[in-house]
């Protein structure tokens, strides 16, 4: 699992600094970070997620446009464009 985990990691490192489209899919509670996915990511939540900040409102199951700021080995941050 280790090397999956390498593998993984690398994979997502090379999407730092591009935009996608992320599709909401949750916040947490008591928090601005929301959980989405984007076209990387399967429906099932087998892959990773991308996670942002945002202090203003969006709707659970929106479109917004995030750039990848950074990763660890499952999944990507960014921030909102």
């Amino acid at each position: 699992m280790d090397l999956q985990a390498k593998i993984s990691e690398e994979k997502q490192k090379a999407l730092i600094g591009k935009t996608f489209e992320v599709l909401i899919d949750s916040k947490e509670k008591n928090s601005d970070v929301y959980h989405g996915r984007s076209i990387h990511s399967a429906p099932d939540q087998v892959d990773g997620e991308v996670l942002f900040v945002s202090e203003a409102s969006h709707k659970i199951g929106s479109f917004v446009k995030v750039k990848i700021t950074r990763n660890d080995e499952y999944d990507l941050f960014g921030e909102l464009i």
